[in-house]
């Protein structure tokens, strides 16, 4: 569950990343 959340929010920041 853990590294489940932990990768969503990983990829989140990712993407905003990229957006910006």
């Amino acid at each position: 569950m853990s590294l489940t959340l932990l990768t969503d929010k990983h990829d989140l920041i990712l993407v905003v990343f990229i957006i910006l």
